[in-house]
């Protein structure tokens, strides 16, 4: 039967080494609003983080931050990762608002707009099932 492994003592469990021996960040991705305009399922994760209102507040205001959500919405229906990214915004109430106009706008553009938006049928044009 095989030895189970311990662990050295003086090591915290949890704790990952860089080779050089220095502790290495349990966040390696440091926030970056310009990523997440231009890729944000993959600029997300940093924001998310976030806890402080303090540090979201600046997040909130910068239009880097729009422009990705705006992007995130639109890729939405055809990205599953950017629906989760997406809906992890929505359930954070520090964001919610900040999303829901996006998704609102992003529903009347998408092909399913009068499944989303129902106000947007003519009468007379299509009926619904």
């Amino acid at each position: 039967m095989p030895k189970a492994v311990t662990a050295k003592s003086g090591d915290p469990a949890g704790e990952k080494k860089r080779e050089d021996g220095a502790k290495a960040s349990r966040h390696p991705e440091p926030l970056n609003l310009e990523q997440f305009k231009d890729t944000p399922v993959k600029g997300a994760a940093p924001i998310l983080r976030l806890r402080s209102r303090d540090k979201i507040a600046p997040v909130l205001a910068s239009p880097d931050f729009a422009a990705g959500v705006k992007k995130l919405a639109l890729d939405a229906a055809a990205e599953p990762k950017a629906a989760v990214a997406l809906s992890k915004f929505a359930v954070r109430p520090e964001f919610s608002s900040a999303v829901a106009e996006p998704v609102k706008t992003a529903g009347r553009l998408g092909p399913l707009a009068c499944i989303v938006e129902p106000s947007t049928l003519d009468a007379g044009s299509v009926s619904p099932a």
